[in-house]
């Protein structure tokens, strides 16, 4: 089998649309929505693949190179996600070799590296020298009561509300001291897919509370404000009459939380650490707006 490697080839407008056309055909993903938006990472989210002879994608990893705060201090992670080979292609280590390919490149300038796999994959992730981890959630009780008015709900197919977002996102505070993702981006990635009925503004607080409110439960899942508010602050806005419980997805060391627990997170996402992380030894989470 004849195969030719492309690595960061984004400008590249024919191998770029076969990205999105095989991550389409693989994951049921389509990122068009994010690219003509314009949030496409060109500097940050790099592409290692094996074509073949006609020009299709026969196997692909993805390296998203984070700017991040770890346990008080500036920290560059790598994420590996996008991994998958075409079902005929599949047992012959191509993924192992991209994968080594891509850590090779990085591992000098990252601190270290993670990602997220199916349960079949495990195994892999682990010859590659990857380790699994769990992860936790964070959950405090609240008091129901009828929410306060001044929060609204942004149309994440409105430019204008689509600017508000990114451009609070590109001066935001971390979220957390101990693990926190600044990477606007991608931020605008969850707004536009997975979260994208989830984001409100409060203007009197002026920050964007990514959360949803599921059975007696509030969850959240981002704060993004130039200046933390605490729970405290935010929760008149957020609450619900039959909520009893607020979860976080992730790390909540700045809001100021008197009475918090830590439960294994819900859904287990096969988390997996290389490197030295300073906080894999206490619960943690990594954010879920930091997942690519």
């Amino acid at each position: 089998m004849n195969r030719t490697l492309h690595i960061d080839y984004w400008r590249d407008t024919k191998l770029k649309s076969h990205f999105i056309s095989f991550l389409d055909f693989i994951f049921g993903l389509n990122l068009t929505a994010w690219d003509t938006a314009g949030y496409w990472d060109y500097d940050n989210y790099h592409p290692f693949t094996y074509f073949d002879d006609t020009g299709n994608i026969i196997s692909h990893v993805c390296m998203f190179s984070l700017d991040a705060v770890i346990d008080g201090k500036p920290a560059k992670l790598g994420q590996f996600s996008g991994v998958a080979t075409l079902e005929e292609y599949r047992r012959q280590g191509l993924n192992r070799e991209l994968t080594t390919i891509a850590l090779d490149r990085f591992k000098i300038d990252h601190d270290f590296f993670f990602l997220f796999s199916d349960t079949n994959a495990v195994a892999f992730y682990q010859r590659c020298g990857f380790r699994p981890v769990r992860e936790h959630k964070f959950v405090t009780k609240i008091s129901p009561r009828p929410a306060q008015s001044g929060i609204y709900k942004l149309n994440m197919d409105d430019p204008k509300d689509r600017k508000r977002v990114y451009e609070l996102a590109s001066r935001r505070a971390p979220v957390s001291e101990l693990w926190a993702i600044q990477h606007p981006k991608l931020i605008m990635f969850w707004c536009l897919y997975g979260l994208k009925n989830m984001v409100h503004y409060i203007p009197g607080l002026d920050c964007i509370v990514l959360f949803a409110h599921k059975n007696n439960r509030i969850i959240v899942y981002d704060i993004i404000a130039e200046q933390m508010p605490t729970f405290n602050q935010i929760y008149p806005y957020l609450s619900g009459e039959s909520s009893d419980r607020a979860e976080f997805l992730f790390m909540v060391d700045k809001l100021n939380l008197e009475n918090i627990s830590t439960e294994p997170a819900d859904e287990d996402n096969n988390t997996h650490l290389m490197g030295e992380c300073p906080v894999e030894h206490k619960p943690f989470i990594i954010p879920l707006t930091a997942h690519a």
